[in-house]
């Protein structure tokens, strides 16, 4: 039975608050007889005070739960009474109202013999700052002469429709068509003061075995310049920008990180590298790293729940590890670059169907690689939302495959009390605490009745009744002579 309190709350924005203090006596039919009845236990640690409690599910409970769907979790308080509670699969809150728009694209042209940092231009600008030429030919009369060659020093991109942050910006340039060029954004408001966004970040286009590879796009965080400044550092002759598209964000929602298991030793079968996840995490995202340097291979991608299912084809991707640039060492600083000053690009994070699958494959066509790859599987953790029995500590056990999914009306409750309210439920944040062995694996064998401790249970009656066999034995044998 769930029973409320009302709290008349005064002041600013006084009104009544309707907090839910608690559950009494929850039971479930079919359930357990108690809490020595899971494999693992975690800690629940909470703030005292609070109606309602929200976790996220660490990584390490997916290798220990019984269920894909979590469904044999359940929480108990400290007089062992189980508490009404609620596993929900976390889904991220997308970016939304985002648009790409083409911006208008001027070049700032120099002579051969001109200094950039001698350059001076003139912006003539309509009334709302739009830009509406740029002229910078007094470049020319401090060059090399007529004789030299004008080349494009830099390009301007007019922001100045809107006052959305943006936070991407996509190249379409016309060069060299295996070219890798190193590009460095700036952004500023009045012409006199510019900021780095990004410092010598690689955009290229390029075949490879029949697989065209290409990077347009660069992505940092959110900004509201005017004016921007595209500068290509290297093969600049070669870059000649032709469009650019800005990704804007008109309403900016907090998204939810993905939990990422990353695995560096791997099993060999044949030509293919098999991993053991050691859970089963709702993976949605794989990322290969580790790859043979200046590479690409396509690779299939398999996935089995257990060692005895046949493996299940899951994706095709191909996959590539490009090295290039300075190696004199870097002094830029960027985190694709390594201890050499070399950039590194390789492929995106491959997008695959939600699965709770165990182990993994990755079959290599072609040249096969001598090494295994690093792999990091990532997912959206569920969350685990309960009431307060006001009897903590809490626990959360897990662990027993002879559970079912329990309906405790928790979503509902919550549903109700937010429509009355008209505003969320807060649900204060619990920490996932120390994870202590109950049972153990009850899996084991595929069968809940050779779990360890019932193995070593069978064992000792085993042992016992042997005993009991060999006394009436010898007590028979006795008798008789």
């Amino acid at each position: 039975m769930i029973f409320f309190k009302r709290i008349q709350k005064r002041g600013k924005g006084s009104g009544i608050a309707i907090i839910l203090i608690g559950l009494i006596g929850a039971s479930v039919s079919g359930e357990p007889a108690g809490v020595k009845d899971f494999g693992w236990s975690m800690e629940l640690l909470t703030t005292p005070g609070y109606p309602v409690y929200e976790v996220e599910i660490p990584g390490q409970v997916y290798q220990g739960v019984a269920s894909e769907d979590l469904d044999d979790i359940r929480v108990y308080d400290s007089q062992d009474k189980m508490v009404s509670h609620l596993v929900q699969k976390k889904t991220p809150a997308l970016q939304k109202n985002s648009r790409r728009e083409y911006v208008p694209v001027f070049p700032v042209y120099r002579l051969g013999g001109v200094k950039s940092s001698n350059l001076s231009i003139r912006v003539r600008k309509n009334p709302y700052g739009s830009i509406v030429e740029i002229d910078n030919s007094d470049n020319n009369e401090n060059g090399a002469g007529n004789a030299a060659k004008k080349i494009i020093d830099y390009y301007i991109l007019d922001n100045t429709k809107t006052e959305n942050g943006f936070n991407e910006l996509e190249l379409e340039w016309k060069g060299n068509d295996n070219g890798v060029y190193e590009v460095t954004l700036e952004g500023s408001d009045d012409f006199e003061y510019w900021d780095t966004i990004l410092a010598h970040a690689p955009v290229f286009r390029m075949s490879y075995q029949g697989h065209s590879i290409a990077k347009s796009a660069l992505v940092f965080s959110s900004h509201t310049y005017k004016y921007l400044r595209v500068i290509a550092s290297n093969n600049a002759a070669d870059f000649v920008l032709q469009k650019a598209r800005l990704k804007y964000e008109t309403e900016s929602v907090k998204t939810i990180e993905r939990q990422w298991k990353k695995i560096t030793e791997a099993g060999r079968d044949g030509r293919a590298f098999v991993y053991d996840t050691g859970g089963k995490m709702p993976i949605d995202r794989i990322r290969l790293s580790k790859l043979p340097v200046n590479s690409g291979s396509d690779v299939d991608i398999y996935a089995r729940a257990s060692e005895k299912e046949e493996w299940k084809f899951c994706k095709k991707v191909f996959v590539y590890n490009m090295s290039f640039g300075n190696k004199n060492g870097n002094k830029n600083g960027n985190k694709n670059d390594n201890k050499n000053g070399q950039k590194n690009v390789a492929s995106e994070d491959i997008e695959i169907s939600e699965t709770s699958k165990r182990y993994w494959k990755f079959e290599v066509a072609g040249q096969a690689w001598e090494n295994p790859p690093v792999v990091e599987f990532g997912w959206f953790a569920h969350t685990l939302v309960f009431l307060n029995s006001e009897n903590p500590p809490f626990r959360m056990l897990y662990g027993n495959p002879q559970l079912t999914r329990v309906d405790f009306k928790v979503g509902r409750l919550i549903a109700q009390i937010e429509e009355r309210e008209k505003r969320p439920l807060e649900k204060r944040q619990a920490q996932a605490g120390k994870i202590t062995i109950v049972k153990g694996d009850m899996t084991s064998s595929g069968n809940f009745l050779f779990n360890k401790l019932n193995v070593l249970w069978a064992v000792l009656v085993g042992a016992v009744a042997f005993m009991l066999y060999m006394a009436k034995s010898l007590y028979t044998q006795i008798q008789k002579d």
